[in-house]
């Protein structure tokens, strides 16, 4: 078997605008997401707002 790496000369398009934009946001949403747990449960305070 070999492996086929170079690019296609086909002008349309492999994956629908739908399925690429729901991978977009679900990859932001979970990064958003990862950073708010990071922040939650951090021992420092220095990121917190002093009241």
């Amino acid at each position: 078997m070999t492996w086929d790496t170079l690019p296609t000369s086909s002008t349309h398009s492999t994956f629908s605008d739908k399925l690429m934009m729901f991978h977009i946001t679900a990859l932001t949403g979970a990064s958003v997401s990862h950073y708010g747990t990071s922040m939650g449960s951090s021992p420092r305070r220095e990121h917190r707002r002093k009241l």
